[in-house]
């Protein structure tokens, strides 16, 4: 493959490119090279500015799941946390109403265990999460 010269000049294109080039260096507008130029650097420019924008909505959403992350797992420690505990109670009462043979002990631990389980544990997530965006909110178990 022949190497290129290091200088290209307008002999050496035209040599190179033939006619063509006549043909386009000849109707080579220079403002018309600015003004394309212009507006390629105005479109970088604004891609560059929704880039900036695009990133920085993202950190506010990072941000902002760091922060209901703490929310989140407090919520969840808490909640079931006191699942585990009445769970905890309804199968000892359970366990002691079958010893004792009581069934209305017995139908008290099986309706807790089954009202337990059949609760929804993220049913009140939303007002959990608003309250303890509140300074002040003191959890009540």
């Amino acid at each position: 493959m022949d190497k290129l010269p290091i200088k290209i000049t307008e002999k050496t294109l035209y040599k190179n490119v033939g006619k063509l080039s006549k043909i386009v260096l000849r109707n080579l507008n220079p403002l018309e090279v600015l003004h394309e130029y212009f507006e390629y650097q105005k479109t970088l420019d604004e891609q560059k500015t929704a880039r900036e924008h695009i990133n920085a909505k993202r950190d506010i959403a990072i941000k902002s799941i760091e922060a209901q992350k703490e929310i989140l797992l407090d919520y969840f420690n808490k909640r079931f946390n006191e699942r585990k505990d009445s769970l905890e109670k309804f199968f000892t009462l359970l366990d002691n109403s079958i010893k004792e043979k009581d069934d209305k002990q017995l139908d008290v631990a099986l309706a807790g265990i089954l009202g337990i389980l059949k609760d929804n544990p993220l049913g009140d997530f939303q007002t959990f999460k608003e309250n303890m965006l509140m300074p002040n909110y003191k959890i009540e178990l």
